[in-house]
């Protein structure tokens, strides 16, 4: 009578692959391994940064106001942002409001290109950067 014997060998940092180890047992002689399959584990998933606005005339001295509130964890977790302003016309001293939470604000004071970036972290991972490119031409 031929019995199996399955072993299946996991990685102890976070199991982000296995080994499965099928040996047939004969006569209570072990045969060496019938199948061997080593697979990795599907890392898991980011969360997903989305920067948006409602931007209509925007002009220096008035006050943006970016959302990341549709930015998403897939497993459904909370989610901390984190907003920075990457780049500014030259002369421009503005800077970012509120930018630990999931709506940051800015009050362009110079014409020309604006740039935000929002990152958002799950608590285990950290999702790609959103970028988001304002233009101020009054």
């Amino acid at each position: 009578m031929t019995t199996h014997r399955i072993r299946v060998l996991l990685r102890q940092s976070g199991m982000k692959s296995f080994l499965l180890i099928v040996m047939a047992v004969t006569c209570g002689i072990l045969s060496a391994p019938e199948i061997i399959i080593s697979m990795a584990a599907a890392e898991d998933p980011k969360p997903v940064a989305i920067i948006s606005t409602q931007l209509t005339g925007i002009s220096v001295g008035k006050t943006v106001i970016l959302f990341g509130d549709t930015s998403f964890d897939p497993k459904g977790g909370e989610l901390d942002y984190q907003w920075k302003l990457v780049s500014t016309p030259k002369g421009s001293t503005a800077m970012l409001y509120d930018d630990n939470s999931s709506q940051a604000k800015f009050i362009p004071d110079a014409v020309g290109i604006y740039k935000v970036r929002l990152v958002v972290n799950s608590g285990l991972t950290y999702s790609d950067p959103a970028i988001y490119t304002i233009e101020v031409t009054k």
